[in-house]
């Protein structure tokens, strides 16, 4: 199910984990994330992203409206590189700065990571998301390798949950393992 199948199950776990939280989607953003939130039965808003008159991020709006209006225990999704369907990335001071407003807000960061290596190489790719890592307690992280591995239609992908305490990872492990068992019981042997 590669990248899309990641952020799926995550939406259902958290939504089964905190039934109230909200899901803030960027206003352009990947045509699946809100119907896949919203199944999830998360609650979903969005925020400014793209500024059309300029043609480039729209960081002061994006930041204030997850500022004035997003709550603790609220994800934040965030695209990893190659922003789809703008093409328009955060740069590492943003990542820094968004790092900075999870903590203050109490929000957990969801980075759907689907082009890593497309932008800059494979490292320079990654350096947003590990700060974000580096900064805050609780991250997660959709990944695709489809496309930078070139099996496509093998559809490979990936959950990372980074969490605060060895008890929330186990509550979050098992949480995870009955979505995954409940929509594709068991990944192919290849």
């Amino acid at each position: 199910a590669g990248g899309s199948g990641a952020v799926r199950l995550i939406f259902d776990t958290f939504s089964e984990a905190n039934p109230e939280a909200t899901v803030w989607i960027p206003a352009h953003t990947w045509p699946m994330h809100n119907p896949m939130a919203v199944r999830g039965t998360l609650k979903e808003r969005s925020y400014p992203y793209f500024d059309q008159a300029g043609q480039c991020l729209d960081w002061a709006g994006m930041s204030a409206t997850i500022k004035s209006e997003a709550k603790a225990g609220d994800i934040w999704l965030i695209h990893g590189i190659c922003h789809n369907p703008t093409g328009v990335d955060l740069n590492l001071e943003q990542w820094r700065q968004a790092a900075e407003l999870a903590n203050e807000k109490g929000l957990i960061i969801m980075i759907d990571m689907a082009y890593q290596g497309f932008a800059e190489g494979l490292d320079e790719d990654a350096a947003g998301p590990r700060l974000v890592t580096d900064m805050c307690d609780e991250v997660i992280l959709a990944g695709s390798t489809s496309k930078n591995f070139g099996v496509y239609r093998d559809r490979i992908g990936v959950a990372l949950f980074q969490c605060k305490t060895p008890e929330h990872v186990e509550l979050v492990r098992g949480n995870f393992k009955n979505h995954m068992r409940i929509s594709i019981s068991m990944p192919p042997a290849f």
